[in-house]
């Protein structure tokens, strides 16, 4: 199957800090991309995107799965978590999920929450 995102370029500060991640942590590309752009669309919060049913937040989200060890997944993130620190304390709002959690205590955490933060 042919990847449809495979000519897309990645430039500008998505790129500076994926190749920051990967310049020190041997994960993957993709993962890598995703943290960063998840990073810098944290910083457009604020943004909306109004269209014909009314204003939008923006949305940016991932998940990667897989077993423990592999692609170095939690390194990754352990490595951008003193920005995300910083940005709970300047938004005054949660951003980071629970760093260990049953599927049931997930959906029960987002079940409780009533707002649109930007979980990580």
């Amino acid at each position: 199957m042919k990847d449809i995102f495979s000519s897309v370029q990645t430039s500008g500060l998505v790129k500076e800090i994926r190749d920051l991640i990967l310049s020190r942590i041997p994960t993957h590309h993709d993962w890598a991309e995703l943290i960063a752009s998840t990073l810098v669309s944290l910083s457009a919060s604020k943004i909306k995107l109004f269209t014909d049913i009314g204003p939008l937040d923006l949305n940016l989200w991932g998940v990667v799965v897989g077993p423990p060890g592999i692609a170095y997944k939690s390194m990754s993130i352990r490595f951008i978590r003193p920005i995300l620190y910083r940005y709970q304390e300047l938004l005054d709002k949660d951003i980071l999920i629970p760093q260990t959690f049953s599927i049931e205590g997930l959906i029960e955490y987002f079940a409780e929450r009533d707002d649109n933060n930007v979980y990580i």
